[in-house]
């Protein structure tokens, strides 16, 4: 995988947050008064398009670069030990972005969220394969879909490895797009794409969500 460049909390919950909610593990280190390395400095949320459960999505984004740290500083981590239900830890590894894009001036309703993720087979260099091809293909494909605004690709974290690794991509575009059209069809039967599904792809999950909330960027929220 590519370097590793932030980490996100991300939680998914049948109740939307009430205002400024810190995820459980973050809250739970500040109540036993912990001084928590890392702050929060961005929360996103955003509510299901697609009739499915957990209706509600939210990103957080921790004040933290994570790649000086090492990797088994999770003991140092403070708010991160005890992972609540519906909350997962994400290294972002891979940020692509359309020019000019200001998502802090995005308003709710503005931006539809397309959240992939997978899990891969337990073969010979499937992370590697994988990784060449959304890098090199599967995102330069999906930036040519009209209203494409980024693309980000995460892993669970390095902090959380005990877990099997889940590869996530949030995929944004201006609510009016061309998801479902000639160039967002053409992304997804490439022959490469077939061979990487068919050979390392183990299990895939596809949703939808529409902005609600961005808290924007603050020292610590």
């Amino acid at each position: 995988m590519p370097p590793v460049t932030a980490l996100y909390a991300i939680v998914l919950s049948d109740s939307q947050p009430d205002g400024v909610e810190f995820p459980g593990s973050y809250q739970q280190t500040r109540e036993e008064g912990k001084s928590p390395t890392h702050s929060i400095t961005r929360m996103v949320v955003y509510q299901a398009t697609d009739n499915e459960k957990p209706e509600w999505f939210t990103t957080y984004e921790y004040g933290i670069d994570v790649g000086l740290l090492p990797a088994d500083s999770k003991s140092q981590s403070g708010s991160f030990s005890e992972l609540t239900n519906g909350e997962a830890l994400y290294d972002l590894v891979s940020l692509r972005q359309a020019p000019g894009v200001e998502f802090h001036l995005s308003k709710p309703g503005d931006v539809e969220l397309v959240a992939v993720s997978m899990t891969l087979k337990d073969v010979e260099n499937a992370e590697v394969q994988f990784d060449k091809w959304y890098e090199q293909e599967h995102t330069d494909l999906l930036s040519k879909v009209p209203g494409w605004l980024r693309t980000r690709r995460f892993k669970t974290s390095h902090f959380a490895m005990d877990k099997e690794a889940t590869y996530l991509a949030l995929h944004e575009y201006e609510w009016k797009n061309g998801l479902g059209g000639e160039a967002h069809l053409a992304a997804m039967s490439t022959n490469w794409r077939n061979e990487i599904m068919q050979i390392y792809v183990k299990d895939k999950s596809r949703r939808t969500y529409q902005l609600q909330e961005d808290l924007g960027r603050h020292d610590n929220i």
